[in-house]
This record gives structure tokens, C-alpha cells and sequence, in this order.
């Protein structure tokens, strides 16, 4: 009985005024429905979170304001570690580091696709390097 008791407490904290009696008759329906199908297995009982909208926040001004500091300190620190990684791309590139995918197509056959399709050969070029005609175009793109 004392849990009962404590439960409708709890009830009527979170729900407000009055919720009791809500409790109790929510209580009473239980109590009927495990009557009428005792092969059912009881469902079990918990509180929903207050409606939106409702008296009770979840976010008081405080902890809004603490979110927001921390918001504002994990955005700081994105902006540092961007500014590392351009530094070091920088660096890299000032050194000769070549990003990106190594190129299928050295200089030397990059200039012969160039001279046989000035010819007039068409995309039969892209099978004999057993290339696409994408990397053909970028080929003939690039000179």
C-alpha cells in the first residue's frame, strides 16, 4: 500500500493538481482489464513526460544559457582545428606534396591519346588504354 501511495504522490507531482484521481481511475481500468483477461500478461506502469507546452520545463534558463557557452566554446575549437589542417595543407603544398588519386595515364601516353584523336581516331583510344572516356576527356582536357 505504501508504494501505492508514493506512486500517487509521484503522479501528482508531475501531472499537477487533481492528477490523482486520474491515477485512480486509470488504476480501476487496470484492475478490471486483469480481471477480465487473466491470460494477459499486466502491462506495466510509467509516467509520460510532461505535454509540450506545459508549466513544467525541462530546460531552465540556466542550463540554456550553460548550453549555450558550450555551444559557442565547441564551435571556437572547430575553428582552431580548421585553421591547424589549413596551416599543414599549406605547408605540404609548399613542399610539392601532390594530393589526390595517382593518375592512370602517365605524361608520355596523355600526349599520344592528345596527337591520335587530333588525327581524327575517336573513343576507340579509351579501350586500347583500357580507360574510360571520362579519363580520355580529362587527358585531352588537361593538354
Amino acid at each position: 500500500m505504501q508504494f501505492t501511495e508514493r506512486r500517487r504522490e509521484i503522479y501528482n507531482h508531475a501531472y499537477g493538481k487533481g492528477a490523482d484521481l486520474r491515477y485512480r481511475a486509470r488504476e480501476n481500468v487496470r484492475r478490471h482489464a486483469n480481471d477480465a483477461a487473466p491470460a494477459q500478461k499486466r502491462p506495466k506502469w510509467s509516467f509520460r513526460p510532461p505535454a509540450p507546452g506545459s508549466q513544467r520545463q525541462s530546460v531552465t534558463g540556466a542550463a540554456s544559457g550553460l548550453l549555450t557557452v558550450m555551444g559557442g566554446m565547441a564551435e571556437f575549437e572547430r575553428k582552431l582545428v580548421r585553421a591547424r589542417c589549413e596551416e599543414g595543407i599549406r605547408r605540404a603544398l609548399a613542399r610539392g606534396t601532390v594530393f589526390g588519386r595517382k593518375s592512370v595515364l602517365d605524361a608520355g601516353e596523355r600526349r599520344r591519346i592528345a596527337e591520335r584523336y587530333a588525327a581524327g581516331e575517336t573513343m576507340a583510344v579509351a579501350r586500347e588504354y583500357k580507360v574510360g572516356e571520362a579519363t580520355v576527356w580529362r587527358a585531352l582536357r588537361a593538354g
